[in-house]
């Protein structure tokens, strides 16, 4: 008995952090050990490569957690595409949505988050020239993120253009 309370206080803490997530929407992911956030460096085309940035605020740089079951797809706000990692290349967005990707967003104890693209061991981490791949795990990499509200009151009109005004 003593075993069934702690796994369903185990199963409410974990729900409860995805309620947080799925609630808050859009956010700044910031690398915890260098202090650089997810963005996209050079937005021409339909693909787009994600990479450590420092960060400026910019909406390249403002990433949505869009819920899918208890797993996420993370949408770039700037681009609209969706992030997939495959194994053993870079990380990208795809304004087409073609290789939109599940995340499993695992939040730790000390407010930091791993992401772990769907069906593999492995998690979204900055490599060579800080672009993020899916790696495999290990402390040496930079693989472990806080999430950062987008506090802007209006941020989606900052996203999509005036129709009348344009930018």
């Amino acid at each position: 008995m003593k075993h069934a309370i702690a796994s369903l206080a185990a199963l409410a803490s974990l729900f409860s952090q995805t309620m947080a997530l799925k609630n808050n929407g859009v956010y700044a992911i910031v690398s915890a050990r260098s202090g650089d956030v997810w963005g996209i460096q050079n937005s021409i085309g339909v693909k787009h490569r994600v990479e450590l940035v420092h960060p400026e605020d910019k909406h390249t740089e403002h990433w949505r957690l869009v819920a899918s079951g208890p797993d996420f797809f993370i949408q770039n706000v700037y681009t609209q595409g969706m992030l997939s990692c495959p194994e053993e290349h870079p990380c990208e967005v795809d304004t087409l949505g073609n290789n939109a990707q599940l995340f499993k967003v695992i939040q730790n104890e000390d407010g930091t988050s791993i992401f772990h693209p769907e069906g593999t061991p492995l998690v979204v981490a900055a490599g060579e020239d800080n672009e993020l791949a899916a790696q495999p795990s290990d402390p040496s990499v930079d693989a472990v993120f806080l999430l950062r509200p987008v506090e802007h009151e209006n941020w989606m009109a900052r996203v999509v253009p005036d129709p009348v005004w344009g930018w």
